[in-house]
């Protein structure tokens, strides 16, 4: 038996919000799913590690340093060291949905 899903709306655009000297280390937007609101978050990647594309030009101390700890998150929630990254730009993001706070 086939369930539909319900509409999803997903956002045209994602609002960097990393650091001054390197925002798009960190992307948020919006999503809908049927009447539930989701929160979107990616951390750019280096491709083939398990850590954020820190730039070399910028200060570790620039960075929060919560963006290790919530890749460490993912992984352990989807239980895979090789989580799926998707292609924004020139960047290469790990990217997840959480739920928005009930209203």
């Amino acid at each position: 038996m086939q369930v539909p899903t319900p509409p999803v709306q997903w956002p045209s655009e994602f609002i960097a919000e990393g650091p001054v000297q390197d925002p798009t280390i960190l992307l948020t937007g919006r999503a809908e799913i049927g009447n539930a609101a989701y929160r979107i978050q990616a951390v750019r990647m280096r491709k083939g590690m398990r850590s954020p594309d820190y730039r070399s030009d910028v200060p570790q101390s620039a960075y929060n340093e919560s963006l290790d700890r919530v890749v460490d998150d993912v992984q352990d929630i989807i239980e895979s060291l090789s989580p799926q990254l998707v292609q924004i730009g020139e960047g290469h993001y790990l990217l997840w949905l959480v739920p928005d706070v009930w209203q």
